[in-house]
């Protein structure tokens, strides 16, 4: 917000995701379409240093999804498809942190492949394996 200084995000951890409001907000924004600033909420996370390499790397992927998302409706399908490959989704296994990453996957190579209907993430269920 303007002249309103954010307040500090906490780390995104393997058993508190579903508690983190910066991570459960950029879902609710990346699902409502909202993908550049889906972006910039989990970018939050990722900058902390307390996060892991494998939170980082989770976290990296989805925000690359997001990017690739808003290439898009840019009209920028090179650069979605770029980002999208380096996102990396499908080296990351099934389910994390409540996100079904490979059905994430599939409908976001839908979406830049051009289909019409943007990628939902599948969220907020704890049974992650």
């Amino acid at each position: 917000m303007y002249g309103v200084q954010e307040p500090p995000a906490h780390p995104l951890t393997e058993d508190g995701w579903a508690q983190n409001e910066d991570f459960l907000f950029g879902v609710d924004l990346f699902n409502a379409g909202y993908f550049w600033e889906a972006h910039t909420f989990w970018e939050r996370l990722w900058a902390l240093e307390e996060a892991s390499p494998e939170i980082r790397r989770f976290l990296q992927a989805i925000i690359q999804t997001a990017a690739a998302c808003l290439k898009i409706r840019q009209g920028q399908v090179a650069g979605a498809r770029r980002l999208l490959d380096r996102a990396g989704l499908d080296s990351l296994d099934g389910r994390k942190h409540g996100v079904d990453l490979h059905a994430l996957a599939a409908d976001a190579r839908r979406f830049v492949e051009g289909g019409e209907e943007p990628p939902h993430l599948v969220l907020l269920t704890s049974d992650e394996r």
